[in-house]
């Protein structure tokens, strides 16, 4: 996995988001779905900040994954079937 933490820097006089988060999942086992990921190192999202990506595809809010549980949340929901070795990235952007 890699893990990146970075600043708002600001651009031509705008602050731009910056990636906090970056954490890439391996699927372990077989799974008809829906797929509960658990996010490593403890990190906790509040709302729409994260974007996940199912091998290299980006997925979509509420139509192929879903935030658990209140916030500060530590687990989302794959809406499809994963196989071993798929690949689960997580960004968490500010």
């Amino acid at each position: 996995y890699n893990m990146g933490r970075q600043v708002i820097v600001p651009r031509n006089g705008r602050l731009v988001a910056k990636t906090m988060y970056d954490e890439t999942v391996e699927v372990l086992v077989d799974d008809p779905g829906p797929y509960n990921v658990l996010l490593p190192n403890a990190e906790t999202y509040e709302d729409i900040e994260l974007l996940v990506e199912l091998n290299g595809q980006l997925l979509r809010r509420d139509l192929d994954y879903l935030f658990l549980g209140v916030a500060p949340r530590t687990q989302i929901q794959i809406l499809q079937s994963v196989t071993v070795g798929d690949k689960i990235r997580i960004r968490k952007i500010s």
